[in-house]
């Protein structure tokens, strides 16, 4: 008798909830950018899901034979709480992206 072959491991997509958001202002919003670095941060005991968006440019020269020129270089961090529109204990609106001084960490 033969041995039934084994099934692959297959683990369920996680559940999601989408919901609608918007900016308050464009000054909220880090701008369009390219070569940045967009890490997901998984929920802690304090702080629930966040997207930290990491440096990038903010503009692309082209031209000539020589290719394309990177302008506009950022070292910028923001921070995204992806709970935006849900209130903290204390009542105040959880802050969207928010941009840090460059010598303060994570």
């Amino acid at each position: 008798m033969a041995a039934s072959p084994k099934k692959p491991w297959i683990s369920p997509a996680p559940t999601y909830q989408p919901f609608q958001s918007f900016w308050d202002s464009d000054n909220d919003a880090p701008g369009p950018r390219c070569a940045h670095t967009l890490t997901a941060i998984a929920p802690t005991k304090t702080h629930g899901p966040r997207l930290i968006l990491f440096g990038g440019t903010t503009a692309i020269e082209g031209g000539g034979g020589f290719g394309i020129r990177l302008a506009g270089v950022t070292n910028s961090v923001h921070c995204y709480d992806v709970q935006r529109e849900k209130k903290n204990p204390a009542g105040d609106e959880v802050e969207g992206f928010r941009e840090w001084e460059d010598n303060q960490q994570i």
